[in-house]
């Protein structure tokens, strides 16, 4: 509270005695220091990455060595660091420019707003030529013909297992053979696939927003 006030209220700063670096945290002085005119710096002990902040090295290996997760609850992206799936929500999520003049959509992208107006007021479709299947949009078609028409598969490099889709592919090889885990922002659970991750929120969660 009181290096706050200092910083926040006070405009307490802490110059470099050796550079014109000037900073609002003691603590950020001290790193400073020890990364710009010591050369310290924190050894990763499972590869050669070497940090010049210990926050950066606890990051570096959470991403990398521990295989933390930070899936989004609202799209599939999936986040290294806490900070990005934040500045992701912001992005894709809060701040939409687009809103539809019909319903309360709003896209955060012109194409995406275009999209789903085409879809869901101008009913507009996208049949398939093969079968009865009629999608609202020309990716989900052209997903639908190579996963049941085409016999399209993507096969894992490290085992037998072959997907569908390659979103499936890529959630096997961090499941199976890259460890990585997807946790709860909610509680301490962690899952080994995302989908497993959206059950348990559902289940456990549905209530809490």
């Amino acid at each position: 509270m009181k290096q706050h006030k200092e910083a926040k209220h006070e405009g307490i700063r802490y110059p470099c005695d050796i550079c014109e670096y000037v900073a609002t945290w003691v603590v950020d002085l001290k790193q400073h220091k020890e990364a710009k005119h010591e050369g310290i710096r924190y050894l990763c002990d499972q590869c050669v990455y070497a940090a010049t902040r210990p926050g950066d090295l606890k990051k570096h290996k959470e991403s990398k060595h521990e295989g933390i997760r930070y899936p989004c609850d609202q799209c599939v992206y999936v986040a290294t660091q806490r900070s990005a799936l934040k500045e992701h929500t912001k992005r894709w999520h809060e701040s939409a420019g687009y809103p539809c003049d019909q319903c309360e959509y709003a896209a955060t992208k012109r194409h995406d707003l275009k999209m789903h107006k085409g879809a869901k007021h101008e009913g507009i479709i996208y049949p398939c030529d093969l079968c009865e299947y009629v999608a609202t949009q020309p990716g989900t078609l052209k997903k639908h013909k190579e996963k049941k028409h085409e016999g399209i598969r993507y096969q894992c490099d490290e085992c037998e297992y072959a997907a569908t889709e390659q979103g499936n592919l890529k959630q096997h090889k961090e499941a199976k053979h890259e460890g990585k885990s997807y946790i709860c922002d909610l509680c301490e659970y962690f899952a080994s696939r995302l989908g497993d991750l959206k059950k348990h929120k559902e289940s456990k969660h549905d209530n809490i927003r």
